[in-house]
């Protein structure tokens, strides 16, 4: 009888890293009969809990603070060096702890197979040097290096049009990488001690990312044109969550519901969006649904969003405007005419999957990337802060049907895709880990 395979899923406990991969597990689960661990730390238990035959194994003990705080640092970090190598530092502090805890199980224990999601590069790197195929998961594919295209991570640039706008994509890039070289040089005694010689391979590829396989959660369609690694598949949007407790919002018949949300992350801007919305809701003749991101199962009590006052809870309601602690998109998202949203690769693909605009708000991270492809594709525009333009925004997108018209198109490209099957193909095409 032939051994099963056996597949470790490695990812941060942050709903937007971990369902992708929690998604992933469950499809495998229901497919054949794989051994399927998660590795993760202690607040996204719960969530694998809600996976069939999935094993959990934490990780970082006593250090889940600061996980957390590298994703929710207070403020936007940005494209703002000193920002961007605090988090690297908190992250270099954590890893070597996390390299240590992996080789203690995978020398005793090892897997065919790790799928480590891309912001956890040390698990892959750590099995790539047992003897472990090693595959990484991505759900913001733009922000893997190329030779042509558009750069990432520089506040959402648009496609170049003339050879000026191509000479600053070269720019970019060579922009990026010198400053990813720097931080190296900074930090080159903790990347040694994590055995990170180089941050790139010799056929100039990056070593923190699988050199056999890099899947993309998303859609080719939606990516600006450019080069994409021989080993690199788009498998399609990744969009399940598992089931919380939730007051389920609220419709109200013969009214137009627009939802706003801006994730789980980005603290910091959610008092500023109320505050906004606020504003503009006696405006405009629509429902205003304002979900805080606080699903209870995917964070610990210190990464809610803290409201200087009671007047933000669940289910309060200010007018026509109705606030809860969480709404899932995959359940309600349908109901919607419109989404202001932060950009996140989450409700983004919730809204090209379910056909509707949005209006994007991008705070941090990979947003500003994300907005530039949600207005080039005619899935939406980018959201003005001020009340007077901000209402004409929701009024233009709820009567314009080329929005409507526009994500519809992409909702049918959404369907070519299956990502949970095509990851199953693939692992089951893939052979055993041979020191088993």
């Amino acid at each position: 009888m032939a051994r099963r395979q056996r597949v470790d899923f490695v990812g941060p406990p942050f709903a937007g890293h971990l369902n992708p991969l929690l998604q992933l597990a469950s499809g495998l689960s229901q497919r054949s009969a794989a051994g399927i661990r998660v590795l993760s730390t202690a607040s996204a238990r719960p969530s694998v809990a809600t996976i069939s035959g999935a094993t959990f194994f934490e990780l970082l003990k006593g250090r889940e603070d600061v996980v957390w705080s590298i994703a929710n640092p207070g403020r936007k970090v940005g494209s703002n060096p000193l920002r961007l190598i605090r988090q690297l530092k908190l992250n270099l502090q954590l890893m070597v702890q996390l390299r240590q805890e992996l080789e203690s199980l995978w020398r005793v224990d090892p897997p065919d197979l790790v799928m480590a999601d891309f912001t956890v590069p040390l698990a892959g790197l750590t099995a790539h040097a047992l003897g472990i195929q090693w595959w990484t998961g991505m759900a913001t594919p733009c922000v893997l290096e190329s030779h042509s295209g558009t750069p990432a991570y520089l506040g959402g640039w648009m496609p170049a049009r003339t050879a000026i706008g191509r000479f600053r994509d070269l720019c970019g890039w060579r922009f990026i990488r010198m400053f990813k070289q720097l931080t190296r040089m900074v930090f080159r005694n903790q990347f040694r001690q994590l055995g990170i010689n180089s941050l790139y391979r010799a056929d100039g590829s990056e070593t923190i990312y699988s050199p056999t396989r890099i899947l993309g959660y998303g859609m080719s369609e939606f990516e600006f044109h450019r080069h994409w690694p021989e080993h690199f598949e788009f498998i399609g949007p990744l969009t399940g969550a598992p089931v919380t407790c939730h007051a389920p919002p609220r419709f109200e018949e013969g009214k137009r519901h627009v939802l706003v949300s801006l994730g789980t992350h980005v603290e910091w801007a959610k008092r500023r969006a109320a505050e906004l919305i606020q504003n503009v809701a006696p405006l405009v003749d629509c429902v205003f649904h304002f979900s805080l991101g606080k699903p209870n199962v995917n964070a610990p009590d210190s990464s809610a969003v803290a409201m200087p006052n009671e007047e933000y809870h669940s289910s309060a309601q200010q007018g026509n405007i109705h606030f809860y602690d969480f709404i899932p998109y995959t359940k309600y998202l349908d109901r919607y005419e419109l989404a202001i949203t932060h950009g996140g690769t989450g409700i983004l693909y919730s809204c090209i999957q379910n056909g509707v605009p949005m209006l994007v708000w991008p705070q941090d991270f990979d947003h500003f990337d994300h907005a530039a492809r949600i207005v080039h594709a005619g899935l939406g525009v980018r959201l003005q802060t001020n009340v007077r333009g901000l209402s004409a925004q929701i009024n233009r997108l709820l009567l314009d049907n080329r929005f409507r018209e526009n994500t519809a198109v992409f909702q049918q490209l959404a369907l070519r895709y299956d990502a949970p099957q095509r990851f199953c193909d693939l692992v089951e095409a893939t052979p055993l880990h041979q020191n088993n």
